[in-house]
Parts: C-alpha cells; structure tokens; sequence
C-alpha cells in the first residue's frame, strides 16, 4: 500500500484539491487499480484504519496482494 499527503493549504496544490474533489480536511482518498473506491472526511481514525488493512490485502474479495494508494489532504504542512 502507498500512502501519499498532498497539502492544500494557501495557493499551492488547488488543482489537485479540486479534481479530487476535497472539500474537507482531512480527506482521505483510498484509490484501487487506478479508480477512487473510498473516501473519509474527517479524522475518523477507526474507519480509516478498517479502509487501510483492507485495502493493504488488496480489497473486498481479492484474496491479498495489496496494491491500494491512500492519499491524505490536509491544509497545513503538518
């Protein structure tokens, strides 16, 4: 599993904020053979957990291998 942090805060990185659609901080993007398969806004910490081991295995029904990106927008450079 990849885990990317984009900071969207002041100018820098809007156009990522906008095509992925983040309208909140924190967003989390879980993204699965290149499509979107689930989002959290929010610091929900035990819905993200569950969405990362699952997608760490590489998803519902897969039967392992991994393969999922968990992108992270925040709005400071924490």
């Amino acid at each position: 599993m990849v885990f990317l942090k984009v900071d969207c805060g002041g100018a820098i990185n809007q156009d990522v904020k906008q095509t992925a659609g983040v309208s909140a901080f924190p967003t989390f993007h879980v993204y699965h053979g290149g499509d979107k398969v689930a989002d959290i806004r929010g610091g929900r910490r035990d819905e993200l957990a569950s969405l990362a081991a699952q997608y760490a295995k590489g998803g519902p029904g897969s039967g392992g291998g991994g393969g999922g990106c968990l992108l992270y927008t925040s709005d400071a450079a924490d």
